[in-house]
């Protein structure tokens, strides 16, 4: 899938009220803040590195197996390169219940979820 068509998948069937232009108009505000985009899968995230910390946004157009996969797939990636945790802010309901179900080890701070790794 190329960006636009991850952008549209989520905004049509992961978030509520967001518009296309919206997303579009928040990824590219998101690269001038400095994050960095990484594609695995039909997922999207953003990254943005702070000395051993990663803050990501993920933007997902792939089944929801595959994105538990990549999102793992993205902590070894950040694990093997020294990283020692990772956040995400979560805007979204959905995606607060699928942390809690999905990524046992992930803590939940507020509207944040943070995983160490070791």
């Amino acid at each position: 899938m190329y960006l636009l068509d991850v952008l549209r998948h989520d905004v049509e069937h992961n978030q509520d009220g967001l518009s296309l232009e919206d997303a579009i108009e928040t990824y590219q505000d998101r690269l001038k803040e400095g994050f960095v985009p990484f594609i695995k899968n039909d997922t999207l995230f953003l990254l943005r590195f702070d000395d051993d910390v990663v803050f990501y946004h993920s933007i997902n157009a792939a089944p929801r197996q595959a994105y538990i996969d990549n999102i793992y797939y993205l902590v070894e990636v950040l694990r093997s390169k020294g990283y020692k945790a990772a956040y995400t802010e979560l805007t979204n309901p959905k995606l607060k219940a699928f942390v809690k179900r999905y990524f046992k080890d992930s803590i939940i701070i507020d509207d944040y979820s943070i995983m160490f790794f070791n």
